[in-house]
């Protein structure tokens, strides 16, 4: 097979080296590109050829013989290619066909069984998008796990499965404090106050209590009288008289304006107590740091 040389031919038309046809143009004088026998004879070989080794013969009035003898030649060449509109039914073993690709006999459950198998009732799953499983697996049934929840997981018999719990942040009570205690004491500075004065006041005359009627007993010594007193005299001895009963009575004592001095010196002062309370209690952040994603499970 050769494309066509003729000095009419359209050089380089498919490319470099690749000649074609033309149909020439009267106006500019350039002739239509002349055909040989050589041209088309490698033409009418290079087809008749593809058909008779195919085993057809030449027919005259047959015009897909060409395609014919392609479909021939695939099929006997490749005996256990898959025809495409058989759409798999050409196979001869379709259990070993089903092992080759993996597929086994899930191969041949409905879409509902296969959804059951990968997402059986109770599943969770997470979308990176806004996604909802209701309308992507058609059939099923599922269920939002909530907003703004972290998970924490169940017990092992599953009796505590969804429930919930907890806050994303916390408020501190005394008792949620270590036992602890505030002790202060201080010492003022010494310092010497010197000596003070009490005011002046005048108490005036103050009066004692009334006492009972009593007398006084006083001792003298009786001389007899002579000339020379007292060498004179002769002494008579000691004589123990009383004075008259002077009755109940009172006395009179004026205190008079006065003041009085006081040393304070120097000396200092021990301070102790409990330091007053502080705080609002104000509630604090526990959340930690999160990445959001939507959550669902499925009920049915």
């Amino acid at each position: 097979m050769h494309r066509i040389d003729t000095s009419t031919a359209q050089i380089d038309k498919f490319g470099q080296g690749k000649n074609g046809f033309t149909n020439g143009d009267p106006a500019t004088g350039r002739r239509a590109t002349d055909l040989n026998s050589d041209m088309w004879d490698a033409v009418q070989e290079e087809l008749c050829n593809v058909i008779e080794k195919s085993g057809l013969s030449l027919n005259k009035d047959q015009h897909d013989q060409l395609y014919q003898s392609i479909v021939r030649t695939v099929t006997s060449k490749i005996p256990d290619a898959l025809i495409r509109n058989k759409n798999l039914s050409d196979l001869v073993d379709n259990v070993v066909a089903r092992a080759n690709l993996g597929l086994g006999g899930l191969a041949l459950k409905e879409i509902g069984y296969i959804y059951d198998s990968i997402y059986p009732v109770g599943v969770v799953t997470w979308f990176a998008q806004n996604k909802n499983p209701n309308t992507l697996f058609p059939g099923t049934t599922w269920k939002y796990i909530g907003e703004n929840r972290t998970v924490r997981l169940a017990s092992a018999n599953g009796s505590d499965v969804m429930s919930t719990g907890g806050s994303d942040s916390v408020t501190l009570v005394t008792a949620n404090l270590p036992a602890h205690a505030h002790t202060f004491s201080a010492n003022t500075s010494s310092f010497d106050y010197g000596t003070k004065t009490t005011s002046t006041f005048d108490y005036g005359t103050k009066q004692t209590d009334v006492q009972g009627n009593h007398t006084h007993n006083y001792n003298f010594l009786r001389w007899q009288a002579g000339w020379g007193w007292p060498s004179g005299n002769t002494n008579m001895g000691s004589v123990t008289e009383t004075t008259t009963a002077a009755g109940a009575h009172a006395h009179n004592v004026g205190i008079g304006a006065h003041n009085h001095t006081v040393g304070i010196g120097a000396h200092a002062h021990s301070v102790s107590g409990t330091t007053v309370n502080t705080g609002s209690g104000a509630a604090f952040a526990v959340t930690n740091s999160f990445i959001k994603l939507m959550g669902w499970y499925r009920s049915a």
